[in-house]
C-alpha cells in the first residue's frame, strides 16, 4: 500500500470515528482481526467489559492506527466490518466505495433511531425479544451473533434485558432496517407496537421538509434505555421550543474535534484520569466539552446518573466556559449551570449541583462546601456535598494544583479517599479527573531531573494515569497554533535621573530619622523585602509608619524606571492625599492634621518640602526612561505594517496599565495610526486603583473582539484562560514571571506572522530571566517526554509514593496546627491596633461567620472604630457584601471592613491590621497575614442571639 493511500484510509477512519464508534460492535469484530496482537485484542475486550462497547471501539480504532504498518491490515479490517454486519461502516472508510449512504437517508436513519429511543419503555413492555430476534436474523437485520447474545440475555436476565440488547444492536444496522423491523413486528403479532412506531402518515414526513423534534420531557429515562441512548451518533436539529431542556432557542453546533484533539482525549474517553497539555488557542476546552458529553452519555447508557463539575481559578472564566463552550454545545441534552463568588442570587450550592448535570464554578466554592463537612455543623444532609456526588471533575489551568492552592486542597481530599478505598476502610466512589493546561511548568527546577520530578508531582496531585501531549498529529497542531516571531527591544539606562536621585535622598533622610544606616539598593525587590520584614516583625509605631512610607517611595522608583516620572509623582501625591483623608474625620475637618503624631508630621513635612521640586523635574522630557521610547517604536511598527493590527501589552501592576493607557491617549502618534487602547485588570482590591468587575472585563473583551478596541494594556489577568481574540502581537513590558506565564502570554499572539516582543531596560535582569524561562520551557517538554516514556509500573510506583508522602506531610501539619491551636485560649488573646498599639478587643469578643469572616459585635468595640468609604472596595459574594472600611478612631489605621450579612451591618476584622498578644501577661506578640495562621479557635457567630438582642 502506498504511503498516500495509507494516510487517506487512516484519515477516513479518524474522520468517521464518531460514526464508527456508534455502529461497530467491538467484540465480534475482534474475532476476524489478526493484525492487532493478541494481548492488545484482549485489552480491548477487557475495556469493553468494564467501560462498555463505545470505549472498546475507541481503543480498537487506536490500535488499528498503531498497527497500520502490518501488511494487509486494511483489507482485513474491511472484511471484519462486513462479516459482522457493519457494511455501512466499511463504506465510510473505503475511498472507492460506491454504496456510501446518502446524507438524506442517513438523516432519516438518525431520526428513526431517535424514535426508537423515545419509545423504548413502550417497546420493552410489549415486545417478545426471543421471537422477534429470530425473525430479524432471518431478514438479515441481525447477525447470528446478535441473536445469540439476545437469547443469552433472555435466559440469564429476562425479557426486558433481552429487549434492550435487541434494540441496542438493531439501531446500529445499515439504514433501511427500520422498515424491515416494522414488517417483522406486524408478522410476529406485534401490530399495535408497529402502529405506535410508524404513527400516522405525517409523523415522519421528512421528505416534505418537516422537522421531527423530540422534547426532553419525552426523553427516555436512563434506567429504561441504558444501552441505546448513545448507541449512535445522532445529529438532530434543536427545537425552537424554549420549554425544552436546555432549549434556549438557539441551535446546538456539532462538536468536531481535530485529529490532535482526538488523540489526547482517548484515555479520558476510556474513563481514565489524565492531564491534557495543549498550547493556548489549540482548543483544550473544546476537548473537555467533547469528553463531558461522552461521559454523560456513557453514564446514561449504563443506567447511571452522571454529574460533571468544571472548576476554574478565575471568576470571568465561569461565564466564559458556560456561554461559549459547555452550554453552547451541551444544552440540547443536559442542564448546565454556573456559579461563582460574583453570583448575585442567594442560592444553595448543593441545590444547584443536584438540579443540574454540569456545574461550572470557581474552585473555592467547591472547596468551601467540602471543608464544611469537617465542621461540627448541625446542617442536614441536603446541604452537604462530597466528592462522590460527582462522576467527572474537570480542572482548568491544572498546573495550579500544587503547594497550598485550592486545586491542591480539593485533590488532597480525593487522594485521601483513594487511599481509604484501597485500605477498605470507608469505600466511596471517586470521580474521574480531567486536568487541562498549556504548560505544567518545572517548578523552578534547574536541571532535567528536578523538572521531571515536578511534572510527576503534578501528575500525582491530579492522580493522572498519564499526561497527554500530541504525538501523531504535530504538524496539524503547528498549523493550528502559529508560533510568533520573537524579538527583544533593550533600552539603555538613563544617564541622568534627577527625579530618582531626589527620591533616594528623601529615603535616606527617613533612615536617618530612624537612626538606621543608609542603603544603596533603593528601588529593588530586595529592598522591598526588607521593608516588608520591618512592617511585619516590629511593633514600634515609629518604625512601622516609616516603613510604610519607604515602601511607597520604593514603588515610585520602580514606576520611574518603568513608566513616566509624572506617573511616579502622581502615585506619591495620591498616597499622601489618601493618608490625609484617612487621618481626617467628621469632627476635625478644620484641623486635618489633628491625628498626626511626631512621626507623621516628619513624613508629611518631608514630602511637602520636596513636592515642588519633584513636580518640576517630572515634567522634563529629557530625563524620561528609554523603555517608553522602545515601547513606542514597537507598537507603532506593528500598527503601521498591518492595517488591522490587534495586540496586548502585558505589564506588572494595575498602576502601570492605567499610566500606559493615559500615556497612549495623550500621544498623537498613536491616534494617527488608529490605535484604540484600553486597560484590562483583575478583581483584587487596591487602595488607589479600583478593580475591574467581571462585567467591565467582559465589556472590554467584547469591544476588543469586535474591533472597537485594538490594543489592550493588561496585567497578568489576561495571560491565562480568558478567551481573547487572536492577536498579531504581544508585548511583555519590563515583565518576566516564570516559564508558564511566558508560554501563556506568547500563546495570545496566534495570528499568521505574529510578533512576541520583550521590552526591557538594560541591566534590569529581565532579559536574563527571559532566557532562563526559555531554557526551562525546553526542559519542561523534555521532562514531560521522559515521564511519558516511563514504564507503567515505574510511573505508578512514583506517583503513589508522592501521594502517600503528601498525605503523611498533611497529617503531620494538621497535628502541629491542632497542637498550636489548643495551646492558646482565645479568651486570653488581645488585639492591639497595628497603627497606635491601642487595645482594640479581646479574643472572646470575636466571632466567626462561615469559617472565614471574623466579626466583633460588642458595644465596647463599636465606640473604638469609625466607618469611612473605601473607594476601591466593592466585594460581593453569595451571602455577604462589604460597603466600606472600619478604622481606629485614635490613629485612623484601617481595621477591616463593614460587612453586610443577612441584611445586618457587622464590623469585620482583618488580622493583618492588628498586633496579636497571645498570653494573658501580653509577653508574646505576633502579627499575621491571614486568620488561618492564628494559634487559637474562635467561636461561631450566633445570628439568632445577635438578632434577639439587637431589635432587628
Amino acid at each position: 500500500m502506498s504511503l498516500d493511500n495509507q494516510q487517506i484510509r487512516l484519515g477516513l477512519i479518524e474522520c468517521f470515528r464518531s460514526r464508527l464508534v456508534a455502529i461497530v460492535q467491538a467484540e465480534p469484530l475482534l474475532d476476524f482481526i489478526t493484525f492487532i496482537p493478541a494481548a492488545e485484542r484482549e485489552e480491548i475486550r477487557s475495556v469493553g467489559r468494564q467501560n462498555g462497547n463505545q470505549a472498546a471501539v475507541h481503543l480498537l480504532l487506536n490500535k488499528v492506527n498503531t498497527n497500520s504498518g502490518v501488511e494487509g491490515w486494511f483489507g482485513e479490517f474491511i472484511t471484519a466490518l462486513n462479516r459482522t454486519g457493519c457494511s455501512h461502516g466499511a463504506a465510510y472508510v473505503t475511498p472507492e466505495a460506491s454504496d456510501l449512504v446518502s446524507p438524506e437517508l442517513e438523516a432519516r436513519n438518525d431520526l428513526e433511531v431517535k424514535l426508537i429511543i423515545c419509545l423504548t419503555p413502550t417497546v420493552i413492555d410489549n415486545l417478545s425479544p426471543d421471537e422477534v430476534s429470530v425473525h430479524c436474523c432471518a431478514a438479515d437485520i441481525l447477525t447470528e451473533d446478535d441473536k445469540e447474545k439476545i437469547l443469552s440475555e433472555m435466559k440469564q436476565r429476562g425479557k426486558q434485558a433481552a429487549t434492550r440488547e435487541l434494540l441496542s444492536r438493531i439501531v446500529m444496522k445499515p439504514p433501511g432496517w427500520f422498515s424491515k423491523f416494522l414488517d417483522i413486528l406486524r408478522k410476529s403479532g406485534h401490530e399495535d407496537l408497529a402502529e405506535i412506531l410508524s404513527g400516522d402518515d405525517s409523523s415522519l414526513d421528512i421528505a416534505a421538509g418537516q422537522r421531527f423534534v423530540v422534547k426532553d420531557n419525552q426523553e427516555v429515562p436512563s434506567s429504561e434505555a441504558p444501552m441505546i441512548y448513545n448507541s449512535v451518533y445522532v445529529n438532530v436539529p434543536d427545537s425552537d421550543d424554549e420549554s425544552t431542556r436546555g432549549g434556549r432557542g438557539s441551535p446546538v453546533p456539532e462538536i468536531k474535534l481535530r485529529d490532535y484533539q482526538q488523540e489526547v482525549a482517548v484515555p479520558a474517553l476510556e474513563g481514565k484520569n489524565i492531564i491534557i497539555c495543549l498550547p493556548t488557542g489549540s482548543g483544550k476546552t473544546r476537548v473537555a466539552v467533547y469528553i463531558t458529553r461522552h461521559h454523560l452519555n456513557n453514564m446514561k447508557c449504563q443506567g447511571k446518573t452522571g454529574k460533571v463539575i468544571v472548576l476554574v481559578n478565575k471568576v470571568p472564566l465561569v461565564d466564559q466556559h458556560f456561554r461559549k463552550e459547555f452550554n453552547a454545545f451541551l444544552k440540547d441534552k443536559y442542564s448546565v449551570s454556573k456559579i461563582s463568588g460574583d453570583t448575585q442570587l442567594k442560592i444553595s450550592f448543593p441545590h444547584v449541583v443536584r438540579q443540574n448535570d454540569i456545574i461550572i464554578c470557581t474552585a473555592q466554592i467547591l472547596e468551601n462546601q467540602l471543608a464544611g463537612l469537617n465542621c461540627d455543623d448541625e446542617d442536614d444532609d441536603d446541604d452537604s456535598l462530597k466528592l462522590s456526588d460527582f462522576t467527572l471533575i474537570i480542572i482548568d489551568e491544572c498546573h495550579h494544583t500544587q503547594k497550598e492552592g485550592v486545586y491542591k486542597s480539593i485533590m488532597t481530599r480525593y487522594i485521601e479517599q483513594k487511599l481509604k478505598n484501597k485500605k477498605g476502610d470507608v469505600i466511596e466512589p471517586l470521580p474521574q479527573i480531567l486536568g487541562l493546561t498549556a504548560s505544567p511548568g518545572v517548578g523552578g527546577a534547574k536541571n532535567r531531573k528536578a523538572a521531571q520530578s515536578h511534572v510527576l508531582q503534578i501528575c500525582a496531585n491530579l492522580d493522572a494515569y498519564r499526561i497527554m501531549t500530541v504525538q501523531n498529529f504535530q504538524k496539524q497542531l503547528k498549523d493550528q497554533v502559529k508560533e510568533p516571531v520573537k524579538k527583544m527591544e533593550i533600552a539603555e539606562e538613563r544617564r541622568e535621573d534627577p527625579f530618582g536621585d531626589r527620591i533616594k535622598q528623601m529615603m535616606n533622610k527617613i533612615h536617618t530619622f530612624l537612626e538606621q544606616a543608609a542603603t544603596t539598593d533603593f528601588g529593588t525587590q530586595s529592598y522591598e523585602q526588607l521593608i516588608v520584614r520591618m512592617c511585619s516583625t516590629e511593633e514600634n509605631r515609629k518604625l512601622r509608619a516609616c516603613a510604610e512610607h519607604l515602601r511607597k517611595y520604593n514603588d515610585a522608583l520602580v514606576i520611574n524606571d518603568t513608566i513616566r516620572m509624572i506617573d511616579a509623582y502622581n502615585y506619591l501625591t495620591n498616597f499622601y492625599e489618601e493618608e490625609i483623608r484617612k487621618k481626617m474625620t467628621d469632627d476635625d475637618e478644620d484641623d486635618p492634621k489633628s491625628k498626626l503624631d511626631q512621626t507623621d508630621r516628619f513624613l508629611f513635612q518631608l514630602f511637602n518640602e520636596n513636592q515642588k521640586e519633584l513636580q518640576t523635574v517630572a515634567k522634563e522630557p529629557q530625563y524620561e526612561n528609554g523603555n517608553l521610547a522602545k515601547l513606542r517604536k514597537t507598537v507603532l511598527q506593528e500598527f503601521t505594517k498591518k492595517k488591522e493590527s490587534r495586540g496586548i501589552i502585558f505589564t506588572k501592576t494595575r498602576q502601570n496599565t492605567h499610566a500606559l493607557h493615559e500615556w497612549i491617549e495623550q500621544n498623537e502618534k498613536f491616534t494617527e495610526v488608529g490605535i484604540k487602547a484600553h486597560y484590562l485588570t483583575g478583581a483584587g482590591n487596591n487602595s488607589q486603583y479600583k478593580h475591574m468587575t467581571q462585567h467591565e472585563q467582559k465589556e472590554v473583551l467584547n469591544k476588543f473582539h469586535d474591533g472597537e478596541i485594538n490594543l489592550l494594556i493588561a496585567t497578568t489577568v489576561a495571560e491565562e484562560g480568558l478567551d481573547i481574540k487572536e492577536c498579531n502581537f504581544v508585548i511583555r513590558y519590563d515583565l518576566v514571571t516564570n516559564e508558564i506565564a511566558m508560554v501563556q502570554a506568547r500563546g495570545r499572539a496566534r495570528c499568521n506572522d505574529s510578533t512576541y516582543a520583550l521590552v526591557a531596560l538594560d541591566g534590569s535582569g529581565v532579559v536574563d530571566r527571559e532566557f532562563v524561562n526559555e531554557f526551562r520551557e525546553k526542559m519542561m517538554y523534555k521532562a514531560i517526554q521522559k515521564v511519558q516514556e516511563m514504564s507503567a509500573d515505574d510511573y505508578k510506583k512514583q506517583v503513589e509514593e508522592r501521594q502517600i508522602q503528601n498525605i503523611m506531610e498533611l497529617k503531620m501539619k494538621r497535628r502541629k496546627d491542632f497542637a498550636k491551636r489548643i495551646q492558646s485560649d482565645y479568651s486570653k488573646v488581645a488585639f492591639h491596633c497595628y497603627g497606635c498599639s491601642k487595645l482594640a478587643c479581646s479574643g472572646k469578643d470575636v466571632q466567626v461567620i462561615e469559617s472565614m469572616h471574623h466579626v466583633n459585635i460588642t458595644k465596647e468595640f463599636k465606640d473604638l472604630y469609625g466607618v469611612r468609604e473605601n473607594r476601591a472596595l466593592q466585594e460581593k459574594s453569595l451571602d455577604y457584601q462589604t460597603n466600606g472600611e472600619i478604622y481606629c478612631k485614635e490613629c485612623a489605621q484601617t481595621w477591616g471592613s463593614m460587612m453586610v450579612h443577612r441584611g445586618v451591618n457587622l464590623p469585620c476584622l482583618s488580622i493583618k491590621n492588628f498586633v496579636v498578644y497571645i498570653d494573658e501577661k501580653h509577653l508574646q506578640k505576633q502579627t499575621y497575614k491571614k486568620w488561618n495562621e492564628v494559634p487559637f479557635r474562635l467561636p461561631k457567630f450566633d445570628f439568632i442571639s445577635y438578632a434577639a438582642g439587637s431589635n432587628i
